[in-house]
């Protein structure tokens, strides 16, 4: 099965393998820049072949130091997410804009508006991970 936006699970598969790696580095306190660079590269191939699907995007945004530009990158995957009608990604993604405006900019205005993004997505498309949180 392919992602929601349509990218191959050969191809996705090589993200989540490329991911656990970066987890598994990070939960032992080391530097996962290498990998990060890595993941980004790898992301940017997908990108050129699939175009700017919105779980490219979106993850090149997580492995993305500068926040401002990680947020702008999130913003652009939801609005593509929503054009594609990719509610499992619109989930995701609206979770992660949200996190970004109260966790890292203290921004509880912006943070409380995206909560409601997520609810409202939440609904078209219930996730047990949020609905048990």
């Amino acid at each position: 099965m392919s992602t929601e936006d349509g990218i191959a699970d050969d191809d996705w598969g090589k993200v989540t393998e490329l991911a656990i790696k970066i987890a598994n580095v990070s939960a032992k306190n080391k530097d996962t820049t290498m990998l990060d660079h890595r993941m980004l590269k790898y992301l940017e191939k997908l990108a050129n072949k699939y175009g700017r699907l919105p779980s490219i995007v979106s993850t090149m945004a997580d492995y993305t130091e500068d926040l401002s530009q990680s947020l702008a990158m999130q913003k652009e995957a939801y609005v593509s997410a929503c054009e594609m009608n990719c509610e499992y990604e619109m989930v995701n993604i609206s979770e992660s804009i949200a996190e970004i405006y109260i966790n890292q900019k203290k921004d509880n205005k912006r943070g409380k508006y995206w909560l409601s993004i997520l609810k409202a997505n939440l609904k078209a498309k219930p996730d047990e991970y949020f609905e048990n949180q």
